[in-house]
């Protein structure tokens, strides 16, 4: 995290010392925030997964032959 030491503006403002995020950072700590937050939840009970982890075989496809209106081309 970088620090800003005092310093003047153009228009003769005075900014006082003061530190600062790098750019981006807020986000990376948002998801990292996030992903603690699930793990710990899991870990505690709060989340529960029912049922079964397999997925239904898929529905079968109706295939038709389709001519062309107006006899052979």
């Amino acid at each position: 995290m970088p620090f800003i030491d005092n310093y003047t503006r153009r228009d003769g403002t005075e900014v006082q010392a003061h530190s600062r995020s790098a750019p981006g950072s807020r986000r990376q700590l948002s998801i990292a925030a996030i992903i603690i937050i699930l793990i710990w939840g899991a870990g505690e009970g709060g989340i529960h997964f029912k049922g079964k982890a397999t997925t239904p075989p898929p529905k079968p496809v109706i295939r038709a032959t389709v001519a062309p209106a107006g006899g052979d081309r």
